[in-house]
């Protein structure tokens, strides 16, 4: 047994033996092909290692070739400095004797002249001679023509001496005759007169007679028509309630009961019809009444013009009279010889707009030709306060954000608002007129009363016979004065301005959030223009409610559309419903109901206005994204083309309707809008209210009868807003892209006129310059000459100044390197400055003003995003920078200063508008002026350019805003071409001083109509002016020419006011902007004044240190935000106080300083209301805001005509002097703390030694 197992063991063991020595095989196979493919790699590694000293080989070769090439080159470049020292060198003696040459030139040219003159003076005496000598003989041969004349006119004097006699004797005969036959012609004329006047009488009382009757008969209808309409109601009323009785009890089974309700239910469907039969009786009676007095009018103007042609002669004599009396008459004349003028109607129309225009005195504007210019000039406080004309007093209000404009008209007694009934233009179907004739509102019975009045007046009137009373023009119905509709004002001013006053006033209407016209049909032709360019400069911000707020031009908006339209005449006023939806507290749209309205109205039939609707992220929000409404004034029937072009826009429709059943033309408009993808909510003033239903998914039908207008109003926004949740429409309205449509379907686009689409062009042209670079590049690559170089320079310019005792050596090391950076900016090129010039000289006013816009605008939208951004990055590094005020470790607070830093410097590289454009040209006329013998004519004619823009009304820099310095030079020469083009005038000069963000530009924008720069992150830099025209008839009164208005930077602007360069910049401004200004108004925001404490110590502190320059500024406060109409009363104690302690202040200054220049101050505060008259977005401004400004600028008026203005002359000597003296200040002083409790008024006065010296 044990062998066997050993058998098997040794069996075992074989076979593993034999399976070892197989793996053992197969190893060492894969070791033998690892062997090859090492081989394989080592001969691969040779070659690559031959590879690489191949090309370590070659690199030596070409480092050597480099190598040769370097030295080659540098003995080019050497030759070429040598070649470009001798081209100097040629150069210098070319210039030499070109100098020479030149000056030989004009010695010779001078001998020529004076050669040539005295030939000239030979000539011309040789000439004199000869004429005298002609004339000599000539006049011997008139003296013996002359002679012989006489003695014929002696003869014949003799024969008509016997001729007259004979004639006189003739001439008495006839005269005798004459006499006779007059007085037997006088007799017969009287008689035939007396029969004249009396059939005179008897038709006058036969008409009077009819009349009486027709009115009696009419009455006798309205009557029995609105007793009907009542009988009709109080039927269907009981109908109703007997009806909704019935189906609530068990007694609708009884057959009698539901018999009687059927029968009364018959009855009333026959009473309606008979109503329905006196409506259209009473519409052909008035339409038969209508052409019969069309007819009676053609017939009197028939004759009125057969009369015209009889008397030719005395024609021409009252049209050379009236041409002398009214120099205005282009624009009428043209009206009557429209080729349109001989349909009836459409010649009605035309003389309609003329007697609106002129009745408006604008006349002499249309179309489009008042401008900003001849509308934005100063006049006397007087005349401001009494103006007269109604639409002027309108432009002037509404440019000074008075939102109670619309409701103001008319309201002066002085104001000439009022129109001829007869000239009321279109007045069918119009919105406020129900189918009776009957303005809504009134009750039968005061109509009743009307006309029973009317009838008692005309019988006492016939009693009396006074005939020619009745009719006389004074009591002639046709000629009975009506008040012009508020609309029509604002329309006929509007066609009246042209595109750039058409934008102010546009975005003033936005302010003051009232609707703008949108689609305005033309007052003379049939065009219809939608308003594109005029929207151009408004801008809406919304916020949603998860916080997310967004800020966007309205032309760029895409919102949801709401279209509102109303068919035929209507009880219920559609704008009223419009006004509740949008904004309840504020009408944003005029309706009937508004103060001031008129049944006559011309421009606005056909007119589509538009509103947005913004939400402010709140819970009251009426709805919770921002939609635009359209609403078109007058019959959608009537003006289908804005009917069908706007509902295809819309993203719901609203229609108003007054009857439950329509006609075939209103069926036809209903069936389009119903069968369209769009909702329709259609409300109805028949239909009697009932539960909100959504018909066929997306239409809506609302009852306006026996509605309660709170519980109307809900309804209609949950209506509006269920549909824009069911339709599921994105955003599809969109100015710009409308524009393109409303081209397709016929419509003009104000944005397509030639000077427009030219200055676009242009702007265009130069923002293609800027395309491809980094934002944060293009004012360091483009507007080299104001980075580092500038401020490197005004910074060794404070230095020069300040240098003190014998620092000769000093002196000129700076001046050397002053000189230098301006070698540096000479050097810059000028390539896009040129081009920009260029386009600003090349070009008439009128392109210019619009390249300047639209350049304006392509740079706000090219930079603003990246300003809005680096804004709200450097606000919130400021709040921490705040809260880690308050902690002991300042290690983090120096890191977030720093990073506050980095981001200003972001923030001033990515700040790119026209004042730096302009602030660049500055630098360069400053740079060249260095070298003036070398300044090209292109660099020379910058002062010119900017001379013209500040007279067209552009606002220049005065004080850089980033340098915080004053480029004397350039200034110094604009304001000497400026007194070259407007002479040697007067001008006050008016400036504004207060902390940042505390309402000071949209003060002067208010006060003035300018329009310096106000949105957010576009806050004023540096100190601009901007000039305005005095008229001419009040120049004696104000005693100056011009005023010069200076905005400046909010002082601690700068967050960080620790750093002492912020407290110099501080001090250095508003020692500037006060010294130059004959008055300063200094604005404080809030309710504490103490903040502003600094300031007043830093004014008469550096007024106190400036002994070279002898001024008298007037200082004027004005606290804004006060709601309270007693805050002038109640801080009186608090005037006092601080009148005391300004004047300790002051007197502790003089004793500092060893001075007594200045006396105490003398309190005169005003208080301002706050802007807005509730919570943005949907705000309006407040009117008492613009009342307080208009007042301001009242006083500020009476102060300037009792002031000795400097000219301009002067003022150029004024602003080197006190720059100077700026300079010379270091200003690092410090200052007691002082506590102040209310605002003050306050005028610093000096000695007699010290008065101002303006020359």
């Amino acid at each position: 047994m044990d062998k066997l197992r050993n058998a098997e063991d040794i069996t075992t063991q074989t076979a593993v033996l034999h399976k070892l020595k197989e793996e053992i095989k197969a190893q060492t196979a894969l070791i033998q092909k690892l062997e090859q493919k090492m081989n394989e790699c080592a001969k691969t590694l040779q070659r690559q290692k031959d590879m690489k000293q191949t090309s370590e080989r070659e690199t030596e070769q070409q480092t050597t070739q480099l190598q040769e090439q370097k030295t080659i080159r540098h003995a080019q470049k050497e030759e070429i400095d040598r070649q470009e020292m001798e081209k100097w060198k040629i150069t210098e003696e070319l210039r030499t004797q070109t100098i020479l040459v030149q000056n030989l030139k004009l010695d010779l040219s001078k001998c020529e002249e004076t050669l040539q003159r005295q030939k000239n003076i030979k000539w011309i005496n040789e000439r004199e001679i000869e004429q005298q000598t002609t004339q000599l003989q000539e006049q011997k041969i008139k003296i013996d023509t002359q002679k012989e004349e006489i003695d014929r006119q002696e003869r014949e004097i003799q024969t008509n001496s016997r001729i007259i006699k004979q004639t006189r004797r003739k001439k008495q005969t006839l005269e005798k005759m004459i006499q006779t036959g007059e007085k037997q012609q006088q007799v017969k004329d009287e008689k035939f007169q007396k029969q004249v006047t009396e059939l005179e009488k008897q038709k006058k009382l036969h008409e009077e007679t009819v009349t009486v009757m027709r009115l009696e008969a009419e009455q006798n209808k309205y009557r029995e028509v609105r007793r009907k309409q009542e009988d009709l109601h109080i039927l269907q009323d009981i109908h109703d309630q007997l009806k909704d009785g019935f189906s609530s009890s068990t007694y609708m089974q009884d057959c009698d009961r539901e018999q009687n309700l059927n029968e009364l239910g018959k009855i009333i469907e026959k009473i309606k019809m008979e109503f329905q039969a006196s409506l259209e009786q009473l519409e052909v009676l008035k339409k038969t009444q209508q052409r019969t007095e069309k007819g009676n009018e053609r017939e009197r103007s028939d004759a009125l013009w057969d009369a015209r042609d009889t008397c030719g002669e005395t024609k021409q004599e009252q049209h050379k009279v009236s041409e002398e009396n009214v120099p205005h008459k282009s624009f009428i004349k043209k009206m009557k010889d429209h080729p349109d003028s001989q349909d009836f109607n459409r010649k009605s129309t035309l003389k309609s707009l003329v007697e609106i225009l002129q009745s408006l005195s604008l006349d002499s504007f249309y179309p489009n030709k008042m401008t900003m210019e001849t509308f934005l000039t100063i006049c006397s406080p007087n005349k401001e306060q009494s103006h007269s004309n109604v639409a002027f007093s309108y432009l002037q209000k509404l440019l000074m954000l008075n939102c109670r404009v619309r409701f103001m008209i008319g309201e002066n007694k002085n104001q000439d608002c009022t129109l001829s009934t007869r000239t009321s233009g279109k007045c069918d179907r119009k919105e406020g007129i129900d189918v009776h004739g009957v303005p809504d509102g009134i009750t039968d019975y005061e109509v009743i009363a009307r006309e029973t009045q009317v009838i008692s007046d005309m019988e006492e009137i016939s009693c009396e016979h006074n005939l020619d009373e009745v009719l006389s023009e004074k009591n002639d119905a046709n000629n009975a004065k009506e008040k012009i509709h508020p609309m029509d004002v604002q329309m006929a001013v509007f066609h009246c301005t042209d595109s750039f006053l058409r934008q102010n006033m546009v975005t003033k209407l936005s302010s003051c959030q009232y609707a703008l016209p949108l689609l305005v049909p033309s007052p003379t032709s049939t065009y219809i223009e939608l308003l594109l360019w005029t929207f151009r400069q408004i801008k809406k911000t919304w916020t949603l409610a998860d916080g997310c707020s967004t800020s966007l031009p309205v032309c760029q908006i895409k919102t949801p559309m709401v279209f509102f339209c109303r068919l035929g005449s209507v009880s219920t006023s559609k704008s009223q419903l419009l006004n509740s939806v949008i904004n309840p507290k504020h009408d944003t749209f005029f309706h009937r109901n508004s103060p001031g309205n008129s049944r006559n109205r011309l421009f606005i039939e056909g007119l589509v206005e538009i509103a947005w609707y913004c939400p402010a992220g709140n819970n009251d929000d009426l709805f919770n994204k921002c939609l635009t409404f359209c609403n078109l004034h007058g019959d959608a029937l009537d003006h289908r083309r804005q009917t069908d072009f706007f509902s295809e826009q819309a993203t719901i429709n609203v229609v108003l309707r007054q009857s439950m059943k329509p006609n075939d033309r209103d069926r036809e408009l209903l069936e389009k809008l119903h069968k369209s993808s769009k909702p329709l909510i259609c409300l109805n003033c028949d239909l009697q209210k009932g539960p909100l239903k959504v018909l066929n998914g997306l239409n809506v039908k609302i009852g306006l009868r026996g509605r309660k207008q709170d519980e109307l109003h809900k309804e209609l926004i949950t209506a509006i807003a269920i549909c824009l949740k069911k339709c599921n429409f994105s955003p599809n309205f969109n100015l710009e892209e409308s524009s393109e449509l409303a081209k397709q379907c016929g419509f003009r686009v104000d944005e397509d006129s030639m000077y427009c689409q030219e200055g676009k062009t242009r702007a265009l042209e130069i923002m293609k310059l800027l395309e491809g670079e980094d934002i944060s590049q293009i004012k360091v690559k483009f507007l080299p000459c104001q980075g580092k170089m500038w401020h490197e320079w005004a910074r060794k310019n404070k230095e020069l100044h300040r240098l003190h005792g014998e620092m000769e050596h000093a002196r000129n090391v700076t001046l050397t390197e002053m000189n230098k950076i301006r070698m540096k900016q000479c050097a810059n090129n000028l390539r896009f400055i040129k081009t920009f010039v260029k386009n600003l000289t090349s070009h008439s006013k009128t392109q210019t003003q619009y390249f300047v816009w639209w350049i304006r605008h392509f740079f706000d939208n090219k930079f603003s995003n990246k300003v809005s951004q680096l804004h709200l990055k450097y606000h919130s590094k400021w709040l921490e920078v705040q809260k880690l005020k308050s902690i002991p470790e300042k290690s983090e607070l120096f890191t977030l200063q720093e990073q506050l830093d980095k981001i200003s410097e972001e923030l001033a590289k990515v700040t790119f508008g026209l004042e730096h454009i302009f602030r660049e040209m500055g630098q360069i006329y400053e740079a060249w002026a260095t070298v003036p013998e070398e300044m090209g004519a292109d660099v020379s004619a910058f002062p010119a350019v900017a001379a013209d823009l500040l007279i067209s009304g552009q606002p220049l820099e005065l004080m850089d805003g980033d340098a915080a310095h004053v480029p004397l030079t350039w200034i110094q020469s604009v304001l000497d071409k400026v007194t070259e083009s407007l002479g040697d005038q007067r001008v006050f000069v008016l400036s504004v001083l207060g902390l940042q963000s505390s309402g000071k530009s949209t003060m002067l924008n208010t006060m003035f109509g300018l329009q310096f720069a106000v949105s957010a992150g576009r806050c004023t830099r540096g100190a601009l002016m901007q000039l305005i025209r005095v008229k001419e008839e009040d120049k004696e009164q104000l005693k100056f020419d011009y005023l010069l208005v200076i905005d400046s930077e909010g002082l601690q602007s700068l967050k960080l006011l620790s750093k002492q360069s912020a407290l110099i910049r501080n001090n250095e401004l508003a020692t500037f902007v006060t010294g130059l200004a004959d008055l300063t108004l200094i604005n404080i925001s809030g309710e504490n004044p103490a903040e502003m404490k600094d300031i007043i110590q830093i004014i008469v502190q550096a007024f106190l240190r400036m002994k070279k320059v002898k001024l008298t500024p007037s200082f004027m406060f004005v606290h804004q935000n006060f709601t309270d109409n007693s805050t002038g009363e109640k801080n009186i104690e608090g005037k006092m106080k601080l009148q005391e302690i300004l004047d300790q202040m002051t007197q502790e200054m003089c004793n500092t300083q060893d001075s007594a220049y200045l006396s105490k101050f003398i309190p005169n505060v005003h208080y301002f209301a706050q802007l807005w008259e509730g919570n943005s977005p949907m705000a309006p401004p407040n009117p008492c805001y613009s009342e307080n400004v208009e007042s301001l600028k009242q006083i500020v008026l009476k102060a300037a005509a009792e002031k000795n203005c400097l000219k301009l002359s002067e003022l150029k000597v004024r602003i080197k002097d006190l720059w100077a003296a700026v300079l010379n200040e270091d200003f690092a002083f410090s200052f007691k703390t002082i506590q102040t409790n209310s605002d003050e008024c306050c005028e610093v006065k000096g000695d007699d030694s010290h008065q101002e010296d303006h020359t």
